[in-house]
């Protein structure tokens, strides 16, 4: 019998959601089963794209999680896949009742695993030892994988591990390579228009380049008339970008498509093939790179538009490397003044980095073996109650930080 595949994740949204579409969809092809475990639906488009894959999705609260699939699968044994760590306690805490013979967490962003960081100095420096015994025990277990270099870096160092042989944790983001198409690049050139896109949910200051760009943009317009914006954003912080659009002038707003609601991940592609440059982060990034658009990954958590090379420059690193920061509206300038055969050249580079970088397979191989018998359970339940604990505590310093 095939270990079945599970995906916990609390909703559906974002760059998780759609990489879900994608790992799980391969692996439906591949003959498991796959199931998508959340609590809400709160991106019904990304739930659509998971059935029409083949993938199964089960909505349910937290209580009833091991219940559901007591009584669905009693029988079967899961490989299960989680993006954050109170999700990946949580299906620790399944084990015994569930037969859970692997449990992954994908570490797709640094400060996930930074726990502690924003506490004052010696409740910091508790948190980060409780911390520490955790996740040395999943490293050690094989449980704990990266989405690059940058991230597994960031968080070693932050908790002062001293790993050999660090590439066998990082697995860069699953995607299907399509063929580099020439003639729809082509195609795209005789259109006079230059036109960026980003897509990102619309929180901040997470996603706060957003606001940077626009007025990048606004200062591109001055030498660039041909240029055009597309925004594709979602969420509470949008209406800070309708706003700020708003104010700008009239040549100017006719100039952005913003866009404030769910797209459908299948229908990305449409914009992508209307594009002649992708700027964000993430996901978003090789997806657009896969569809033949040059991409320009920028800085997480602040509200400037920073970035530090193309995506051929750095495609092992989604974010940014802090050494080599330049503006933004610099690369971008540099884009709009290629000519179309170092347009192409810069397609072609971009893709076959891409290729080079980013493989399904491995992923998929990861998440299927070695699941021949059934795995101990890593975490104590003292510690799952600490860590919610600890949760709570974050979330009021973060209250309180916000509220000065």
């Amino acid at each position: 019998m095939k270990t079945k595949i599970i995906i916990y994740r609390e909703d559906t949204l974002g760059g998780t959601g759609t990489l879900s579409i994608r790992m799980g969809g391969y692996l439906v092809s591949l003959g498991y089963e796959v199931i998508y475990i959340c609590h809400v639906y709160n991106d019904t488009n990304n739930v659509d794209s998971m059935l029409h894959a083949g993938i199964k999705v089960i909505k349910c609260a937290k209580d009833k999680v091991k219940t559901n699939l007591k009584t669905l699968y009693s029988n079967d044994k899961f490989s299960v896949l989680t993006y954050s760590l109170n999700e990946f306690l949580f299906m620790e805490s399944l084990k015994g009742t569930i037969n859970i013979v692997k449990n992954t967490m994908y570490v797709v962003g640094y400060r996930e695993l930074q726990k502690g960081k924003d506490f004052p100095s010696i409740l910091r420096k508790i948190t980060k030892a409780f911390y520490y015994k955790i996740i040395k025990r999943m490293f050690n277990s094989d449980s704990l994988v990266f989405l690059d270099r940058l991230t597994f870096d960031i968080v070693s160092n932050y908790y002062n591990f001293s790993i050999k042989d660090g590439s066998k944790y990082i697995f860069y983001l699953p995607i299907e390579i399509k063929s580099f198409n020439e003639d729809m690049i082509l195609d795209k050139l005789k259109n006079r228009d230059f036109t960026i896109l980003t897509i990102a949910r619309a929180n901040f200051p997470f996603k706060g380049y957003m606001m940077k760009l626009i007025d990048d943009f606004a200062e591109l317009f001055k030498l660039y008339p041909n240029i055009k914006l597309t925004m594709i954003c979602y969420g509470e912080d949008s209406k800070k970008l309708v706003k700020k659009v708003s104010q700008l002038s009239n040549d100017l707003r006719e100039k952005i498509q913003l866009i404030t609601e769910l797209v459908p991940y299948e229908n990305l592609k449409n914009y992508f093939f209307k594009s002649k440059l992708y700027i964000g982060m993430g996901t978003t990034i090789i997806d657009a790179v896969n569809e033949g658009v040059p991409s320009i990954s920028v800085k997480p958590h602040v509200y400037e538009n920073l970035a530090s090379g193309f995506f051929n420059e750095q495609p092992e690193n989604l974010g940014v490397y802090e050494d080599k920061i330049v503006p933004t509206i610099i690369l971008i300038e540099k884009a709009i003044n290629l000519d179309n055969d170092e347009y192409i050249s810069l397609c072609k580079i971009q893709h076959k980095k891409l290729a080079e970088n980013y493989n399904i397979e491995l992923m998929s191989e990861y998440l299927i073996s070695n699941c021949e018998c059934k795995c101990k359970k890593n975490i104590k339940s003292t510690e799952i109650y600490i860590n919610v604990f600890l949760n709570s505590v974050r979330n009021l310093v973060r209250k309180i930080k916000g509220n000065k």
